[in-house]
């Protein structure tokens, strides 16, 4: 599955006329909107844009057009829930967290970029807050449209995902590609143990990343496993580096809360997992 193309799909039984019973799950970026319908158990449709290359007012304006031209975007759900691809974000434990200071969290680990806006997200599971930054007129946009959403980071998804499927486990790494960003969170029995976005150039960059996390952490190479989702199906070249320095690495497991009918058959739901992350947040 390529995802540098428009995708849609939609499943036979997805009633588009009874969509106040399924949620709408949006993830949001400055180079793409993506957007998945499910009930409670099964993924009815998924659909994909990609703006690339182009600014802030452009992606404005490709957003508006979306919106209106796309039927589906305009119906009722009973929840929706939009994810924030942004790579600005620190974590702060619940203990140590103040709201009134979200603006210095980001400004002592980031530098401060123009016409954004910093929100925090509640990441029960983990007793911590996921301060992080967006653009802030692009999310003035999607408020616009999508009045009852509640808009976390994507990151927020990945991490209460990746929480879930290292339940009784021990160390393991896992891995999420966005465009040419890597996320890597470390968990141990269901414990944070690291988490972190990187800039990747090449394959080689990827593996350098890895084995930097490994030292780091003193992880052994030769029993921690690394488990991969995001755009990896689009750059097997990445996989094939990691295999060289690491001795388990595989695709992460699909979540049992959703189901996939026949229309996804072709399709590499891990490359979404962020998306599938969202779920999580709002239960």
């Amino acid at each position: 599955m390529e995802l540098n193309e428009n995708y849609t799909v939609v499943e036979p039984m997805f009633n588009v006329h009874a969509t106040n019973s399924y949620d709408l799950f949006i993830l949001a970026g400055m180079d793409r909107f993506f957007y998945l319908i499910a009930n409670e158990e099964k993924v009815v449709a998924f659909k994909t844009y990609h703006f690339p290359n182009h600014n802030y007012l452009q992606l404005k304006e490709a957003l508006r057009r979306t919106f209106v031209e796309d039927h589906l975007l305009q119906n009722n759900y009973k929840n929706t829930c939009v994810g924030l691809i942004g790579h600005t974000y620190t974590l702060i434990p619940d203990k140590l967290y103040d709201p009134g200071q979200n603006d210095q969290y980001i400004i002592h680990s980031h530098s401060e970029q123009e016409k954004s806006v910093v929100l925090a997200d509640a990441l029960k599971g983990l007793k911590t807050r996921l301060v992080h930054r967006f653009h802030e007129e692009i999310l003035d946009l999607l408020n616009n449209y999508f009045t009852e959403e509640s808009c976390y980071s994507s990151m927020s998804a990945l991490l209460a995902l990746y929480q879930q499927c290292n339940a009784g486990m021990g160390k393991q790494v896992f891995m999420h590609m966005t465009g040419r960003e890597l996320q890597i969170a470390v968990f141990e029995y269901q414990k944070l143990l690291f988490a972190n976005t990187f800039h990747w150039r090449s394959p080689l960059d990827i593996a350098y990343y890895a084995i930097l996390v490994f030292n780091q952490l003193n992880l052994n190479a030769g029993k921690t496993p690394v488990f991969y989702s995001g755009e990896f199906s689009s750059q097997p070249e990445c996989e094939e580096v990691l295999r060289r320095y690491i001795k388990y690495v595989d695709r992460v497991p699909q979540p049992s809360f959703f189901e996939f009918g026949k229309a996804f058959e072709k399709v590499d739901t891990t490359t979404f997992f962020d998306m599938l992350g969202l779920k999580l947040l709002i239960e």
